[in-house]
């Protein structure tokens, strides 16, 4: 047992064996059945949203970030209006985040560790019980780990075209997850933070930063048109934010009990 295990942590395969049963988990949630109470058109209304971009009508909301549902509509209009498709569709994408997540972990440590960590969210992300539904969490990760990585690409090699990449991606994130939207913000204030300064760093950001600039700014512009407001992200992006700070300490378990709630 123990020599079959060295061997496969050792394989430079089990990375994409990892993707398999990633892709085969999805399935079987989509398909066979799933933990999750809500069904295929989830419980965000993605689905109403979608069927509406999809007819030719606008976006109509500013709480939920639009994303997800032209992921929706880009399904729909390319195979038709069949429910199950997106889901194919993100199950297909998470499946690339084993992938994604060995080549970012890698360079940082050994073989093992990151086929390890390959094959722990290739077998037990919660992501893909989530590709059983209309929600933006497993395209919103699979964007997030792919920023990662080209963000480290780009610190190992000192490029700006990878930072670049970094950057629309990250600025693509909260279109699906509004709570991402302090991320980018985060990562790039951390880079210039620590040793060593330099030129090339700042340049390195400075690319970054305009580049999440120009995959929010569509968002942005039209909800500035729509209400007048500076909104990098949909109404809920604080909510969500605050609802993560009430989850701490004793209340752990339930944000309800922590009497931060009655605000």
């Amino acid at each position: 047992m123990r020599r079959f295990l060295e061997r496969l942590l050792d394989s430079p395969a089990t990375p994409l064996s990892a993707a398999a049963i990633s892709l085969a988990l999805g399935l079987v949630f989509i398909f066979v059945w799933s933990p999750l109470p809500w069904g295929w058109q989830g419980i965000d209304f993605y689905q109403d949203r979608g069927l509406a971009l999809f007819r030719g009508e606008p976006f109509q909301t500013a709480d939920y970030p639009w994303g997800y549902a032209y992921f929706i509509a880009a399904c729909y209009t390319v195979f038709g209006e069949r429910p199950w498709v997106p889901l194919v569709a993100q199950a297909l994408a998470n499946a690339a985040v084993p992938v994604l997540l060995y080549n970012l972990v890698r360079p940082l440590t050994t073989q093992r560790t990151a086929v390890l960590a390959a094959l722990l969210i290739g077998v037990f992300s919660f992501n893909t019980v989530y590709v059983s539904t209309q929600a933006s969490d497993s395209i919103a990760t699979v964007l997030f780990v792919a920023s990662l990585l080209c963000f480290a690409r780009g610190h190992q090699r000192m490029s700006v075209w990878y930072m670049a990449a970094s950057g629309l991606l990250a600025g693509a994130v909260p279109q699906f997850r509004p709570n991402m939207i302090l991320w980018p913000v985060a990562i790039a204030a951390l880079y210039l933070a620590f040793r060593p300064r330099s030129r090339r760093k700042l340049a390195q950001m400075t690319v970054f930063a305009a580049c999440v600039g120009l995959a929010l700014s569509p968002w942005i512009v039209r909800n500035y048109r729509l209400t007048g407001l500076l909104m990098p992200t949909s109404t809920r992006g604080g909510e969500q934010l605050w609802y993560g700070t009430l989850q701490v300490g004793p209340y752990l378990e339930s944000r309800a009990h922590n009497p931060r709630t009655v605000f």
